[in-house]
This record gives C-alpha cells, sequence and structure tokens, in this order.
C-alpha cells in the first residue's frame, strides 16, 4: 500500500481532534485510509468523517458514508451533523446535503471556512512529510495509544455512572433481611431485628440508641417486606441517583429514614418498625419538588404517572401495621431535601426560608427526642430475648449495662 501525503493527514486531523477537541474514534468497519469520530457535546459537527482515496466511486461512496452516518444517529439516538472532510492534492470542492457537509481541502489552497472555524488547530498540521510512509507508521501508534485511553477513560466514566448508592442500598437491606431471619429461626424474628438495629423505643430512651433511628431503615422482618421496597428502591432509587447524583441522593435516602423515624418516635409509643419506606417516601417528596422545579410536572405523561405513584402509596398507609407517621417524616425530609437541593435562581428565597425551617425543625425535635414520652406497651418479654442474644455473641458487657438500665427504667415507669 503506497502512502501519500493525504494519507498522513488523514491521520494526523484525527489527532488533533481528538487531543484538542474532545473527539472519540468510532469503528464502522471502514476502509484503512478512513477515520470517522464523534463528540456529541459540541454544538456543530457531532460527527466527523476523515478521509483520503477510499476507492470506491463517487456514488457508491456518497451512499455508504449516508448509511453509517444514518447508524451513527441512530445509535446515538439523536439527530447529528456530520463533517465529511476528504483530504486531496487536486482542487478544494464543497457539497452539503442535509446534516452533511461535504468537503475536498487541499493544504496548498485555503481551508473551507467552516472547517477552519471549527477546527482552527488542524490547519498548522496540514504540511507535506519527507517520509509520509514512516510518518504514517508513528501515527497509527499514537492513535491507537489515544483509541485505548478513551476505552480506559469511557470505561471509568460508565462505572462512576452507575447506581452504586442503590445497589449498595439493596444489598445491605437483602443482607440484613437474611440474618434477621437465620437469627431469628434460632430466637424469633422480632428480638433477632431488634438485636439487628431496628427501631425499638426502650432501647433508645434506656441506652440513647439514637443510631437506630437510622439502622431501622435497613432491617426487614419478612422476605415479602424485603421484596416490595427492593422493587420500589430499584425503580425510584435509580432515577433520584441519575437526577441527584449519589450524594444528594444518599443524603436524601439518609435524612428521610431518621426524621422518619423522628415522627415515630414523638407520634407513637414502643413500637418496633423496620424498613427503608421511609427513605422511598422522602425520595417521592424530591420528585415531586424536582418535577414542579423542572416543569416536567406539566407534561401529562408525567403528571398522570405521578399521580399514579402517589394515590398507590397513600393508599398503602391504610394497610394494617404500617407506620404512616414514619411514611409523613420521610416526605416531609424529602421536600425540604430537594428544596434545599434545588438550583432555580427564583427559588432563592424559597431554599433559604426552608434551610431555616429544616434547622428549626431538627431543633424542635433534639429535646422532644430526648424526653421519655408515650411508652407504653411495654415488652420486657423481648427484651430478655435481645440480651440473650447479645451475651450468646459475645456483647456480654453491653447486656449487662443494659439490663441494669432496663430494670431501674421499669421500676421506675412501674411506680
Amino acid at each position: 500500500m503506497s502512502i501519500k501525503n493525504q494519507d498522513v493527514w488523514v491521520l494526523k486531523s484525527a489527532k488533533v481532534l481528538m487531543e484538542r477537541y474532545h473527539y472519540s474514534l468510532i469503528d464502522v468497519r471502514s476502509p484503512s485510509k478512513e477515520i470517522w469520530l464523534s463528540n456529541t457535546e459540541r454544538p456543530d459537527f457531532q460527527v466527523v468523517r476523515l478521509s483520503a482515496s477510499t476507492g470506491f466511486m463517487p456514488g457508491m461512496e456518497s451512499d455508504r458514508i449516508r448509511r453509517i452516518y444514518k447508524a451513527i444517529s441512530t445509535f446515538f439516538n439523536r439527530q447529528m451533523e456530520l463533517l465529511d472532510v476528504r483530504f486531496d492534492i487536486e482542487e478544494e470542492a464543497t457539497e452539503n446535503e442535509e446534516d452533511i457537509v461535504h468537503i475536498t481541502v487541499t493544504p496548498q489552497g485555503s481551508l473551507f471556512q467552516p472547517f477552519l472555524e471549527a477546527f482552527p488547530d488542524v490547519q498548522t498540521e496540514l504540511m507535506a512529510s519527507e517520509d509520509p510512509q514512516q510518518e504514517y507508521n508513528r501515527l497509527q501508534l499514537e492513535l491507537q495509544k489515544l483509541r485505548d485511553l478513551t476505552v480506559k477513560k469511557t470505561k471509568t466514566q460508565l462505572a462512576k455512572e452507575q447506581p452504586w448508592a442503590t445497589y449498595t442500598f439493596f444489598a445491605i437491606c437483602a443482607l440484613m433481611t437474611l440474618v434477621v431471619n437465620l437469627l431469628g429461626s434460632k430466637y424469633d424474628v422480632y428480638s433477632a431485628s431488634i438485636f439487628l438495629g431496628a427501631y425499638y423505643k426502650t432501647f433508645i430512651v434506656v441506652g440513647g440508641e439514637y443510631w437506630r433511628f437510622l439502622t431501622a431503615g435497613f432491617i426487614h422482618i419478612d422476605f415479602w417486606h424485603f421484596l416490595m421496597n427492593g422493587i420500589a428502591l430499584l425503580n425510584i432509587g435509580l432515577t433520584m441517583e441519575k437526577i441527584y447524583g449519589w450524594k444528594k441522593y444518599s443524603s436524601i435516602m439518609i435524612v428521610s429514614i431518621i426524621v422518619g423515624c423522628m415522627f415515630v418516635f414523638i407520634g407513637q409509643g414502643n413500637t418496633l418498625t423496620v424498613g427503608i419506606s421511609g427513605g422511598l417516601y422522602g425520595c417521592l417528596g424530591a420528585l415531586l419538588i424536582y418535577s414542579i422545579e423542572t416543569n416536567i410536572i406539566s407534561q401529562p405523561a408525567i403528571r398522570t404517572q405521578l399521580l399514579r405513584i402517589f394515590a398507590i402509596n397513600l393508599l398503602i398507609n391504610f394497610l394494617p401495621n404500617v407506620s404512616w407517621l414514619g411514611h409523613m417524616g420521610g416526605f416531609v425530609a424529602g421536600v425540604m431535601m430537594a428544596l434545599m437541593f434545588s438550583t432555580s435562581a427564583k427559588w432563592k428565597q424559597l431554599r433559604l426560608n426552608t434551610m431555616i425551617a429544616f434547622a428549626v425543625m431538627l431543633l424542635a425535635f433534639v429535646p422532644m427526642t430526648l424526653r421519655w414520652g408515650n411508652q407504653t406497651p411495654l415488652y420486657a418479654g423481648t427484651d430478655t430475648v435481645v440480651l440473650q442474644i447479645a451475651t450468646d455473641y459475645g456483647l456480654t458487657d453491653y447486656a449487662d449495662s443494659m439490663r441494669v438500665k432496663l430494670n431501674a427504667y421499669y421500676t421506675k415507669v412501674g411506680n
């Protein structure tokens, strides 16, 4: 194969576009003297084809380019503008089609103006080489290195974009459900869930175990409860993590679980509460605010879907053994977190007011959660089993300390 200067210009231009204009190579099984590149972030020329002589007849080549271009647009699921640059030593030529600009560039002449405006750094690279073959071989190696680097960066970016937070929450819930039931087969699932971190007011009040406000969200007693919450988590969690990113999404989930348990602590007696529902309702609240902020709620299909989701979740609150206070607390927290995370300039004052309101709410909760409040009914028998589990698994000091505190507590409330 005889290498000419125009073949070298193809590789030089591709190298400049990749290094300085953030283009990536597209593998389209094209001839060796043809290179396709893409940059979907550009406002113009999202696809660029660079070529010398490909050996195709003009009509056949035009049809082939059109087919490849349509395939690339279909792959990216968007209409894209193609710049077809042909390097030659003959005359310059220009031909326009819909969404495609065909130009022939000769370094001896002036560069076609749109090409020069889009990629000014290319012009200095188009010079005749003393040894085209050697230059061509060198550039091929450099392009391969750039391609390998691009592939590596793409894989890294795809890994970062995976909803790892949602998968982590799901995995923790699945693991804890399994452990609760394995431990419950030896004792009972309720005592096992308390030992592993379920919300249990007596232990929070007596032992100061406020960490249960968070850990309760990842405890599920039966597999059906976990399955329902797990499906909901994978549905709304994937959406929320994509919208807010894993950090903001995780904070919405965690704060909503905690605030939901705070609502239960203040408003209910000594109930056993488990499940990630508070966090899910927080995500629903945040999704509602996001839909209003971005105005996607004005779209009939989106609005109908949201109404259906909220109607179903509203009805769930009327089912037996469902902590509606935990759901409400989670929803309120999610709404407030989303308002604080909003970026709309119109919501600047609302964002500030929400921050103040959120701080006041938490400050009000602290003294309320430090009070004993409504403690009935009491489960002294359950307490005994939980402490027995702790003793059996080597937490003797903890069990002995809690036993003393519980005896004093029951004596006090009994009087």
